[in-house]
């Protein structure tokens, strides 16, 4: 068969980690069991982000600046299928997210 390209957890928005204990997830896998979630703002008064819930220690990650830092460190050696993937992945992440 045709070898896939692999994608280290630190160069992709397709594998999310926990801030607290380094426990790394596949985004569509957090986000169809739902680890990946809208969750309370930094002030708990305000609009809700986009959070990975930890599944290895129940840490609550903000996803807004794991993509942010992905894509500053990264973007500038993707290819265009590359970045395509990206941008997907992000849609899939903030979807219904008020993290615009």
């Amino acid at each position: 068969g045709v070898l896939q390209p692999v994608y280290v957890s630190s160069n992709t928005c397709g594998w999310v980690g926990c801030d607290v204990c380094s426990h790394w997830c596949h985004a569509a896998c957090g986000i169809e069991k739902n680890l990946i979630r809208p969750g309370p703002g930094p002030t708990l008064k305000g609009p809700t982000e986009m959070q990975f819930h930890c599944l290895g220690c129940g840490h609550a990650s903000e996803m807004f600046g794991f993509v942010e830092d992905v894509f500053k460190c990264c973007v500038k050696d993707w290819a265009f299928k590359t970045l395509i993937r990206e941008l997907n992945c992000v849609t899939k992440i903030f979807k219904g997210s008020e993290d615009v």
